[in-house]
């Protein structure tokens, strides 16, 4: 163990580090630093006579106060100083002082913490020194004592200075508090001043007898000064009698003991609880008393920094807790949340393994509350919300009790009707997720169907009743099954969100995009193993009811192409049995919806009737709606007309309730008006090519083209360039809507030229000579009269090829001949109506057809009964000449020419 280092300090004809006379360190022991001497001891090295003594040249040196400081070093070492007025210096002529320093080495210093005889009882101070000894002194392996009882002193201090209560605790907390900042204490006594040190000492071994370990290790005192003075690691000043102003600018801050005048400042104690003061008071006359507690304090904080190690609160706390592991309960009774909240700061700062007491007096606590835990006797809830935090920091074998005690008192505040209470609690145990978890677990494994209805039923319903959106309730039934997916087990689990969603939907605006979200989150949701077979029956009578819901919600005029393509992929994940779970506007909607789904995506479309006609008429009008909507004016370029015709398409039920008989099957006129209103003259065009790919241009077809040109779009047809793209469709039936169309929008000079062909042909012969000789003159006349008036069995040729193929028009019954199609009054092969040019351009054949049908639509390629429909391919694109076209052979009458007779 290192010695006891000793410094001597006065003036003198040469010292340690100076040569010549005047003030300066004049002996040290053998081991004590010059650096440390310099820079620790000098600052420390001063004595200001009293001015009382001096004013009267007071000779006896005993009569001066001795100048007692202790304080501790930055480096560890403690010091303690004895500075006394010493007379005359070796000169004889100038006053001086001689100041004398103990130093004990850090590691010895804790035995004056524990045992302050040693500080306030020294008796080893020398009062001068002959540097003609040498300027070594000695090292001490103890500090020589004066033994003095401490009765004695306290006597002296309660007598003397009359220190009562009420100026102990102010004085005590004025230290503990100066040691903890950058404040003062400075204190006159009321005494002689040749005695202020004596009694000094003596008052600061009253009050460092009281002061917890921590505060002693860093407090530093003198016991007189002239006058206020501010050093580091000085924490209380005693000053001459009467040199305290409180107006003095540098010290109005400081805590102010001025006895002598009577006054005091900044020296009262805030509140009336103060435990720690009330405790030292208690003791003061058998400190030793208070030992145990200053043990149980270093044990407590030796984690802990110097802040908290020196905060007065700290002591307040500690004390508290000190008396309740000693048994005095009625400390917790009075603050539960208080102290639980003060012993969980320490384990939660410093852990449970350095903090055993703490841990071991926290579980004492909360088997205390356990035990008397009723309706009647709910604990505070602060004090349930610190067991929560607690069970995050417990070991985890020692975590099942808190979890029962939490069950109990949820419990224990539902039978109490508090529901504030347990809300609280509720939300406490939601914030601590493997509390969470394990509380629910508990209840759901422990005591199943005996408090599912209060704790978790009655509280998942509190937790979900105010949500009003979609998303928010998947993300509580995200919370549920990532924290406590035992719940899957619960049957008003399942039944609250398989209600709740489809609730939320029925008034949203976006219920298909809601629908989706929720189908999204349930396929890619993924919950653990065990619970996998729970989730996918609990995810069935979700999705089951919320896509009952979906289709009793639809407006089906008004869905959107992206909501149609959204809901057929929804009703395509769902069982064939699905349907018969839906009440009658669902299955409306169900068959309505996988009929256009079978149109829209059948590799090779069947016939209108096969899709429609088994649906009521409404959902027919709605399924042709859609098809509309999404085939001529949705997101596709091209228009796919096999399946748009069917739009158009009159199904069997509504051509029964027509009054004609011979209703046609596709409502052309339609057609034509909703391709036009998309896609104009170019849509149009397109559609006609579709169809002679297809097969003939029926006659009620050709009868709507008129119209449409006459009727809707003339601006097309006076579009020479136009009219030449339709006449190279080389196909009779055009060319017959060309002409009625130019008939129909010809002028009255033209108008008249053709109703009077031949009176303008015998007016012509009759000027047949002159005709001729301007012919002849002119080089051309004949070549005009050749193009101008086509003689009746010498038609024009034809520029392009006539299309043929099979009629895309279903044939009805047979006509008056008995052969299907002929016109009435025709004869069967050479029919006007009905023949047409061979491909070899030869005479026609029987049973041969032109580009156009007399015939109503209704049959497939390749005849059928009457009320069979025909097969539609792909669309083509709107460009390019019909295939199978053939050359028209000269002299021969075209089946639109007959038919236009």
């Amino acid at each position: 163990m290192a010695d006891i280092q000793q410094h001597y300090y006065t003036r003198e004809r040469e010292g340690l580090f100076r040569s010549n006379a005047g003030y300066d360190s004049i002996a040290k022991s053998a081991g004590l630093d010059g650096g440390f001497i310099k820079r620790v001891l000098h600052p420390y090295c001063g004595y200001d006579a009293p001015k009382e003594l001096t004013d009267r040249n007071e000779s006896d040196l005993d009569k001066y106060p001795e100048s007692y400081t202790v304080f501790h070093a930055d480096s560890g070492e403690t010091v303690l100083g004895s500075s006394v007025f010493a007379g005359a210096d070796f000169t004889g002529q100038r006053n001086t002082f001689f100041a004398h320093h103990l130093i004990v080495p850090g590691e010895r210093a804790e035995g004056l913490v524990a045992e302050p005889s040693a500080v306030f009882h020294a008796a080893s101070f020398q009062r001068r020194y002959d540097i003609g000894n040498g300027k070594t002194i000695p090292e001490l392996d103890e500090i020589p004592l004066e033994r003095v009882p401490y009765a004695e002193v306290l006597n002296a201090v309660r007598n003397k200075l009359a220190i009562n209560e009420d100026m102990f605790k102010k004085l005590l907390y004025a230290i503990m508090m100066a040691v903890s900042s950058k404040k003062k204490v400075y204190i006159s006594l009321d005494v002689d001043v040749s005695e202020t040190s004596v009694y000094a000492k003596r008052l600061m071994e009253v009050l460092y007898r009281s002061l917890p370990y921590a505060v002693r290790r860093h407090l530093g005192f003198t016991t007189y000064s002239y006058e206020p003075v501010r050093k580091d690691h000085l924490h209380v000043v005693f000053v001459e009698k009467g040199n305290i102003r409180p107006s003095e600018r540098n010290i109005e801050k400081d805590y102010l003991f001025d006895f002598a005048n009577r006054r005091f400042a900044n020296v009262e104690l805030q509140g009336d609880d103060h435990e720690y003061l009330n405790f030292a008071w208690e003791h003061i006359q058998e400190p030793d008393r208070m030992i145990p507690f200053f043990e149980f304090a270093d044990e407590v904080l030796a984690p802990a920094d110097k802040a908290k190690a020196l905060a007065v609160s700290t002591y307040y706390e500690l004390c508290a807790l000190y008396r309740i592991e000693a048994g005095d309960y009625t400390v917790y009774e009075r603050n539960k949340a208080g102290v639980l909240h003060g012993i969980y700061g320490y384990l939660q700062a410093y852990g449970i393994e350095r903090e055993e007491r703490m841990n071991r007096l926290f579980i004492r606590l909360f088997d205390h509350e356990r035990e008397t835990i009723t309706s009647r006797n709910l604990p505070p809830l602060d004090a349930v919300k610190l067991v929560i935090d607690y069970y995050g920091i417990a070991e985890e074998s020692s975590q099942r009790p808190f979890i029962v005690f939490l069950i109990l008192v949820a419990n224990a505040g539902k039978s109490a009707q508090q529901s504030e209470y347990v809300a609280e609690v509720y939300k406490a145990l939601a914030a601590n997720q493997p509390l969470f978890v394990a509380f629910f677990n508990q209840v759901f494994v422990q005591y199943g169907a005996q408090l599912a209805k209060p704790l978790f039923e009655d509280y998942l319903e509190e937790r979900i009743k105010n949500l009003s959106k979609h998303k928010d309730v998947l993300k509580e039934l995200t919370f549920w099954l990532n924290n406590t997916p035992d719940a899957l087990g619960n049957v008003f689990f399942r039944e609250k969100f398989a209600t709740k969603l489809p609730e939320l939907l029925e008034h949203d605006r976006r219920f298909v995009a809601g629908t989706l979200d929720i189908h999204r989150f349930f396929d890619t949701f993924v919950i653990a193993k065990p619970y996998a077979q729970a989730f996918e029956g609990f995810r069935e009578d979700v999705l089951s009811e919320v896509d009952q819901c979906l289709l009793w919600k639809l407006e089906l005029n008004a869905l959107s192409e992206e909501d149609y393509d959204n809901v057929i992929r929804i009703m395509k994940e769902r069982k064939k049995t699905f349907r018969e779970s839906l009440d009658e506007r669902g299955r409306h909607h169900y068959d309505a919806l996988r009929t256009l789904d079978a149109i829209m995506t059948d590799t090779k479309v069947k016939g209108p009737d096969q899709y429609l006609d088994s649906l009521p008429l409404d959902a027919v009008g709605q399924v042709q709606q859609l098809l509309k909507k999404f085939l001529i004016g949705g997101k596709s370029g091209e228009t796919d007309f096999g399946r748009l015709i069917i739009a158009f398409y009159r199904p069997l039920k509504e051509r029964e309730r027509s009054a004609q008989a011979s209703a046609d099957f596709i409502d052309y006129g339609a057609l034509l008006q909703a391709v036009h209103a998309e896609k104009n003259e170019a849509g149009v065009y397109a559609l006609v090519f579709w169809m002679l790919d297809k097969g003939r241009l029926p006659r009620t077809f050709i009868a709507e083209l008129k119209s449409h040109f006459v009727e809707r779009d003339r601006e097309s047809m006076k579009d020479a360039q136009l009219r030449r793209k339709w006449r190279r469709l080389g196909n009779a039936g055009v060319d017959e809507v060309l002409d009625y169309v130019d008939d129909k929008t010809a002028s009255g000079l033209k108008k008249l030229y053709k109703r009077n062909k031949m009176l303008f042909r015998r007016l012509f012969v009759l000027g047949g000579g002159a005709i001729v000789l301007i012919g002849v003159l002119g080089g051309g006349g004949w070549l005009v009269y050749d193009k101008l008036i086509a003689k009746p069995d010498e038609p024009a040729p034809s520029l392009s090829p006539s299309p043929s193929g099979a009629d895309i028009s279903p044939t009805p019954s047979a006509g008056p001949s008995g052969s299907p199609g002929a016109s009435p009054g025709a004869t069967p092969g050479n029919s006007a109506g009905a023949s047409g040019a061979s491909p070899a351009g030869g005479a026609s054949s029987p049973g041969k057809t032109s580009g156009v049908s007399s015939a109503s639509p209704g049959v497939s390629p390749g005849g059928g009964s009457p009320t069979s429909a025909p097969t539609y391919g792909p669309a083509l694109p709107a460009n390019g000449a019909a295939k199978g076209a053939s050359t028209a052979s000269p002299g021969k009458t075209s089946g639109a020419a007959g038919n236009a007779r």
